[in-house]
């Protein structure tokens, strides 16, 4: 896939320079994204090592750092925010989120465990000391050495002056400090809410040359993606990540190598013959007694003589597909999209007719385990969908 890329690539760029007036359209298009491309890798173990964080402009519910250290971000950004005009605030941070905000910060003591939040936070400070020369976060840097230790020391010396300093663990304090100014906050001298004051700056610092460079890909990116449509001579395939969108399919196999054929049906029969009792191959007792015992009845395919169980069909799937609905041509539901095949992972970059490949459950396997494994009668009842034995 790489090397058929980059040859196109090639021939792409012979074609512009072949023309003055498509020179002057496209030339500088593929400079472009390479330059902005070349920013962000110069930089990309930082950026993800900081993507551990909540963004500026996010309420701190994407933290896979610490709820504690995430609380402590989005009340420092929220008292910055609340000096300004509602209508110039960061997205996020309107006073139309108050209360979303609030019930976060009220709701994460459930789940609140000191003990955990110092291993994860131990884990994304390893990763920070971790980070090339140039790339280091400063507010963690300035952070740890002032522990005056190094390595492990230096994380296990900072998560002790955090947790023991701080007071966002408690609810009440958490949730009251929503209502006070920056002022307020930074007079209270708690280290957690010191640290992200600190990191706040970095995280805008990121996120500023991110919407930048963003800008320059989209506008280069527009130009890139006129040149190759009229390259091609045809329209591209459209990005409808992130939209509804209604497409259509065949239900087949593939062959993914000299030799090798997977057929387009899984059964129950091949479930029984696959279970181990270990994981991933370990069936629920109550699942192979009833594939044992319970008559396949109206759920029998007769062509595979079996209860039909997943089926491959030729749709594209992405993040964000699973459990799509599949429909037949009478738009009735035959099953729901979950997976794709080891030979569809580069289908986000290019799609292989004979190749790519959806995985579905089949509707009918999903009703003979409601109906003779989990005895869903009432659920059946609710769908429509009478039981064979009820």
């Amino acid at each position: 896939l790489v090397g058929r890329k980059r040859a196109e690539e090639a021939r792409l760029a012979a074609w512009i320079t072949a023309e003055p007036d498509r020179q002057a359209r496209y030339g500088g298009a593929i400079g472009a994204l390479e330059t902005a491309l070349a920013a962000t890798r110069a930089t990309r173990e930082r950026e993800m090592v900081l993507s551990f964080l909540p963004k500026p402009g996010s309420s701190g519910r994407d933290s896979r750092s610490s709820s504690v250290l995430s609380s402590a971000l989005t009340l420092v950004r929220w008292a910055q925010e609340r000096a300004r005009p509602d209508m110039d605030r960061e997205q996020g941070f309107q006073a139309r989120d108050e209360r979303s905000i609030r019930q976060r910060l009220t709701t994460m003591q459930q789940n609140l465990d000191v003990a955990t939040e110092k291993a994860s936070l131990a884990y994304f400070l390893r990763h920070a000391q971790a980070l090339p020369p140039g790339q280091g976060i400063a507010a963690l840097d300035r952070a740890l050495a002032a522990t005056g230790k190094e390595g492990d020391e230096a994380i296990a010396a900072l998560l002790t002056r955090l947790f023991t300093g701080t007071r966002l663990t408690d609810q009440a304090v958490r949730v009251g400090a929503l209502d006070l100014e920056a002022a307020a906050l930074t007079a209270r001298k708690d280290p957690m809410l010191d640290l992200a004051a600190d990191l706040l700056v970095n995280l805008k610092a990121s996120e500023d040359a991110r919407r930048r460079l963003e800008g320059e890909m989209l506008v280069a990116g527009a130009a890139y993606m006129e040149a190759l449509a009229a390259f091609r001579g045809t329209a591209l395939y459209p990005d409808a990540n992130s939209t509804l969108r209604f497409t259509y399919a065949t239900i087949k196999g593939y062959n993914p190598r000299d030799g090798v054929s997977y057929r387009p049906f899984t059964t129950l029969r091949g479930v029984l013959e696959k279970n181990t009792g270990e994981v991933p191959f370990a069936c629920p007792a109550s699942l192979v007694l009833a594939a044992q015992q319970a008559e396949p009845g109206r759920y029998l395919d007769p062509s595979l003589g079996s209860v039909p169980v997943n089926f491959l069909s030729t749709n594209d799937i992405t993040g964000g597909n699973s459990g799509s609905p599949i429909m037949n041509g009478r738009g009735e539901l035959i099953g729901l999209a979950f997976d794709g095949n080891y030979e569809s992972m580069t289908s986000d970059y290019q799609f292989e007719q004979d190749m790519s490949r959806t995985i579905n459950v089949d509707v009918r396997y999903m009703l003979w385990v409601m109906e003779h494994v989990d005895g869903a009668v009432n659920l059946l009842r609710e769908m429509g969908v009478a039981s064979g034995t009820h």
